[in-house]
């Protein structure tokens, strides 16, 4: 299935385990931090051509799951790894608002630029937590590749770089 928000088009695999509406309640209830986890998550990826053009494509919201990394990947040797948490209120009407997630966009690229990872465009932020599946129930991992190499934002590519983002 694919869906389209804020111009950005996502293509959803649902869960095949999701959560009940009775176990959601209880987890709304006292949700603490870090003890739960959404159903979904929501991927993005980048990758780079042979001219050293790179963009990112394959925008999707995928249950939730483990990350498969290459033990040589950039994040596990030099730390390239950016966490952008997101405030969120559910309100007495049922509904849940974000708290400014343009300025969690924004600080999510003034932290790509500095470990010299590849900024994401806000629309992908953005449409990204407000994806049915990804949205109120939370946002996942935002991933970084290169190339036909099958990467929180963090890289994912094969190989100890001398310099950021050397082959």
């Amino acid at each position: 299935m694919t869906q389209t928000a804020h111009g950005v088009e996502f293509t959803r695999q649902p869960s095949e385990n999701p959560k009940s509406a009775e176990e959601r309640a209880a987890i709304l209830a006292n949700p603490g931090f870090g003890n739960y986890f959404t159903d979904h998550t929501a991927i993005v990826d980048y990758s780079v051509d042979a001219d050293g053009n790179g963009g990112w494509h394959d925008a999707r919201i995928e249950p939730y799951g483990p990350i498969v990394l290459d033990p040589s990947a950039a994040v596990f040797h030099y730390g390239q790894e950016i966490f952008e948490g997101l405030k969120a209120y559910r309100h007495a009407d049922g509904s849940v608002w974000t708290f400014r997630p343009e300025a969690n966009a924004a600080r999510l690229n003034k932290s790509a630029r500095r470990l010299a990872l590849p900024e994401l465009p806000a629309e992908y932020f953005l449409s990204a937590i407000r994806e049915p599946g990804g949205s109120r129930q939370g946002m996942g991992a935002l991933r970084r590749r290169r190339g036909p190499v099958p990467a929180p934002l963090h890289d994912r590519d094969r190989g100890f770089p001398g310099c950021p983002r050397c082959a």
